[in-house]
This record gives structure tokens, sequence and C-alpha cells, in this order.
């Protein structure tokens, strides 16, 4: 049954008629989860976005009930798949904490998040939202990948703190996590046959929903880097790669390395996983490149090639690697920043909810 903002019972309607408060559909869930024998999706594969601006490519496959959306509204909502959470007067995830924690966790519950066999999370963690799905032992380190877009230099003080904060649950848990800099996302783009030239946060929907498609061949070899040292990763893409952009494919590959999205790279890269989605005319010469490729890096001890063959009127390919590294990214700018808050503010100190010292360790 659905409630106010005040515990009053109501029916279906927007206004409670006891108090003149507004119906909250999504605190009537808790109900709902409690009920003998709720069952939840059972998805070999969950793709998560959290608090992400809607995209072309992600509307048009907002319909697939293995994508799940969470984000900050002006007003809540609740669907088959998404769910908006009202805004707060804060910015900052102390008071989203205190308001929505237990709601999160119960929204990735039902949303089946514990039944997936793997979860692909992308987030904004300069978002308040990030902090709570991360922290929710709904999600399971051990079946996730977290995708995580850090904020520049210039970011204000209440985003640095949630971008930090979230950098801090992601080591204290133990996610395998991809970074990726607001920079590389502005500099993104590429071509596709499906929907032309795209760019930006379009791009990057369209290169999570293309390592996803790999399905277990995109999990195991991340989740088998964990026992090697591996920590964390920096993606480099190429959509719509043609013989008029590089030379051959190995060219192409080449220049990984250099399109990596960290605003700050770790020197030694201990593993790369590429994901080529390509005419199948192509195959067998993206497997020699990549022989080649890989002989050309030193220090790599874990590398696989995954090939997926397409139709293609044009002859194009997409190359989407992970290069791994034993340290986080250097985000000195956000803990200066978090310090900062913490000193004036200790209601904003993360360890409080994961523990520990309030650190990262390399």
């Amino acid at each position: 049954m659905p409630v106010c903002e005040k515990g009053h019972r109501m029916g279906f309607q927007a206004i409670c008629s006891v108090c003149g408060s507004r119906i909250s559909y999504i605190a009537s869930l808790k109900e709902l989860g409690e009920l003998p024998g709720f069952d939840v999706p059972r998805e070999s594969l969950l793709i998560s976005f959290i608090d992400l601006p809607d995209t072309l490519v992600s509307m048009a496959l907002s319909r697939s009930g293995s994508i799940v959306k969470l984000s900050l509204e002006d007003g809540e909502r609740i669907s088959e798949n998404r769910s908006g959470l009202r805004k707060l007067r804060s910015r900052m995830w102390p008071e989203y904490y205190r308001e929505y924690a237990s709601r999160v966790d119960l929204l990735l519950r039902i949303y089946g998040f514990t039944a997936a066999q793997d979860v692909l999370v992308t987030l904004n963690t300069f978002s308040p939202l990030s902090v709570l799905a991360l922290s929710s032992r709904a999600l399971d380190p051990g079946r996730s990948v977290v995708l995580a877009i850090m904020p520049g230099e210039s970011a204000p003080a209440p985003e640095a703190v949630n971008s930090y904060s979230s950098l801090r649950v992601i080591n204290a848990r133990g996610f395998q996590a991809v970074f990726i800099s607001e920079s590389f996302i502005g500099e993104l783009s590429g071509y596709t046959e499906e929907w032309g030239y795209i760019d930006g946060m379009d791009a990057l929907h369209y290169i999570a929903i293309s390592l996803a498609g790999f399905s277990r061949d995109f999990f195991r070899p991340v989740y088998e880097d964990r026992d090697l040292g591996v920590r964390s990763y920096g993606l480099s893409s190429i959509i719509g790669g043609s013989g008029s952009v590089f030379k051959n494919t190995l060219s192409a590959m080449k220049t990984l390395l250099y399109r990596i999205s960290m605003d700050s790279v770790p020197r030694e890269v201990l593993s790369l996983h590429l994901y080529v989605t390509a005419p199948g005319s192509m195959l067998k010469e993206f497997e020699a490149s990549y022989r080649d490729y890989v002989r050309s890096l030193e220090g790599v001890i874990n590398h696989t090639l995954h090939m997926r063959e397409r139709d293609s009127r044009l002859g194009v390919y997409d190359i989407h690697t992970i290069f791994g590294f034993r340290e986080y990214p250097e985000c000195e700018w956000l803990r200066r920043a978090y310090d900062g808050i913490v000193a004036r503010n200790p209601d904003a100190n993360v360890s409080r909810i994961i523990g520990g010292e309030d650190e990262l360790k390399g």
C-alpha cells in the first residue's frame, strides 16, 4: 500500500488526504520487499547506470530487462527498470546516506543485483548516489565490475568529496574498477552504423553496453586479474575504425596506449584485454596483429583477445581495451578537498561506513 512521507497509508494518488504531503511509492517498497515468496529478476548479466544522464543509446536500450537505472531527480518515480530519488538540499553523500541508504540497498535487491551472475555498474563518482550504491551489500565485489567516472581538478568541493569517498569504498570493498576521466569522455567519439556519429556520454554508454555484450569473456579475465594483483584499469577505445583511418589493425592497436581514460596513468601495465567487433573477413588479421602487439609490451602478465563477428556495410570495426594496473589512479586534488571538508565536518568521513584508516593504500 503506498504511504505518504509521514507514514499515512493511501490509495494510488499523488497527495496524502490526511496531511497533504506527497505519496512516496519508493518508500512503500519496503513492505513489498518483506512479502513472503518475493521473487527478484534472475538475469545472468545486469548493466546498471547510476546517476548518469539519458542518452540516445541508453534510452533506445532502456526497455531491456537487463539494464537498470538509478538517478537523482526533482521527484520520486519507479518503474520496471528505473528509479528516481528526490534530490535533497545537500550535494554531499552523508545526507543522502541517512535518507536513502537502506532504500537504495532494497532497490538493488528488488532489481536482481543479488541474483545476477555478473553486474557491470557505470557511475558518476561525484554523485552522492555512488557512495550509497558502492557500499550496498546487494552489490558483490566478487561478481561486479565498476566503470567509475572521475572529475577533473576543477570539481567543486562537494563533488570532490563524493568522488574521493567513492574511491575509498571501491578500495575498501575490493571492487575491480575501470577509471574514466571527464576529460576522456569529452574527447570520446566515433562512428557506428547503428547510431551514426556518437560522442561524449553517448559513446561511453555504447562502450559499456558493447563490453557487457561479451558477457563472461569480459568478466572472467577481470576476475582472474584480481588474483594477480591488478587493482584498477584504464579504458581505451576505437569506435568505427577502418582502413581509411588506420594503416592496418596493428597500427590501430598501437595507438591504444596513448588513449587511456585516466588523467594520471600508472607507469606499469600488468594486463590488457582486447574486445574486438569486426567483419568476419578481418578476424584473422586481428589475431596476427594482437600477437605482434603483445610482444611489443613489457611486463604484461595477463592478456586476452576476444572477438565477435558482425556485418558491416562499410567494413568498420570497434576495439575496446582495458589496461590493468597495480595502483589506483593518483587523485591528490580530490584527497586535498576531501581532507579539508572532513577536518571541518567529521560527518563526511567515509571511514565511518566502511571502517579502516582514511587513506588509500597503493
